[in-house]
């Protein structure tokens, strides 16, 4: 019964949540490990990005919404790709793949929003004429376990970031102890970080970066990381909060292009060959809260790097992190809108107007883009 009740406050919340499973902790979790009276535990995928944590009459309700994770999981997986492949950047210096997929997800934030012929045009433009790079991606795990490996430690690490960060929330509100805990474990590493951007932290983000702390060292007990795989860990890590601030940079975009496009009237013509133009333009806003609390997890990294005594930043091991890794992929907020080709642009613009009264049909090309699998699999 509490089940059903949760799913319609879920639905209720997020009325575009597919994919959505309720359980409590109490089916997975031994009692000596639940806090009071345990909570719900919602999986969804949600082009809503947040993951969070809200009190119900039935008790407590964590969502863990796998739509983030997802494309961080695509992400990881093209720069392995192409770096295994020794595949160099395209003459703007950056990678085909990484902005095949920054683009993407910036589409279906914008469109989530509004379904308007700009934001269809650029989400066209990827299924149309981009989405074909990541099928060799795809067909590379198949054939090749040691990669597929990698990739799968890569999303499971980037996806209980997500997970622990919420679950840090829970247990900072409902075990007093729990922070002393965290910190007479491992305060010696994080307290010097946490008190060098204290200064900069308000105290709602403090708590923002208390929860993300808990979920690097959550998920590190819970991968019980052996000496090898330390450094596989903390690159994983790196790059997730990288990947993390470059997308909710490029959310804060989709909802501020939004809104500098809510003005325009889409007007079409279904009887003239007259070409049509758009005043539709693109706008940048950066997360800078993200982006901080990225900053403070790669500095916690290096320390734990450290103190290991294993290279966080190299082009060696299992996977490749440069040092200015947060400042590359926030690099590519400013390419997305660009076009490979203004012909692709164009037939994709046109695309969009010739759906123009037929919103269920694009939603249904969105909806298949997830899971159609003779191109690889969607995000």
């Amino acid at each position: 019964m509490n089940e059903a009740y949760i799913r319609r406050l879920i639905f209720a919340k997020r009325p575009h949540a597919k994919f959505v499973v309720v359980s409590h902790t109490d089916q997975f979790l031994t009692p000596e490990a639940e806090i009071g009276r345990g909570f719900y535990y919602v999986s969804l995928y949600d082009e809503n990005i947040g993951s969070n944590v809200f009190t119900s009459s039935a008790g407590p309700v964590m969502i863990s919404n796998s739509y983030l994770s997802s494309f961080a999981y695509n992400l990881a997986l093209a720069v392995l790709y192409e770096f295994e492949n020794d595949i160099q950047p395209t003459d703007q210096k950056v990678s085909a793949l990484l902005k095949y997929n920054f683009k993407k997800y910036f589409a279906e934030q914008l469109f989530h929003k509004s379904n308007t012929i700009f934001s269809r045009a650029i989400l066209l433009e990827t299924l149309v004429y981009e989405q074909f790079r990541m099928i060799p991606v795809f067909e590379r795990i198949k054939e090749d376990s040691a990669f597929s490996r990698t990739a799968t430690e890569a999303s499971n690490i980037m996806g209980q970031l997500v997970m622990f960060h919420e679950m840090g929330h829970y247990y900072i509100d409902h075990n007093p102890r729990f922070w002393q805990e965290l910190t007479d474990q491992f305060g010696k590493t994080f307290i010097p970080v946490l008190e060098e951007f204290k200064p900069l932290l308000s105290p709602t983000l403090l708590e923002e970066c208390h929860c993300d702390i808990a979920a690097f060292y959550l998920s590190l007990i819970a991968a019980n990381v052996a000496d090898p795989d330390r450094q596989s860990f903390l690159r994983f890590t790196a790059f997730g909060y990288s990947c993390y601030a470059t997308m909710f940079t490029l959310a804060r975009s989709a909802e501020k292009t939004f809104k500098g496009n809510q003005g325009l009237v889409d007007l079409v013509d279904f009887q003239s060959t007259e070409k049509t133009s758009s005043d539709a333009g693109f706008e940048v806003d950066a997360d800078r809260e993200m982006i901080l609390r990225a900053q403070l997890m790669l500095r916690l990294c290096e320390r734990q790097a450290n103190e290991w005594q294993v290279d966080l930043y190299g082009m060696n091991g299992r996977f490749p992190l440069p040092e200015d890794i947060l400042l590359k992929l926030l690099n590519y907020v400013n390419y997305i809108q660009d076009p490979n080709d203004p012909q692709e642009r164009g037939m994709a613009l046109l695309l969009a107007e010739a759906f123009h009264t037929h919103p269920q049909g694009m939603e249904f090309l969105y909806l298949r883009s997830k899971v159609f699998q003779n191109t690889g699999a969607g995000s």
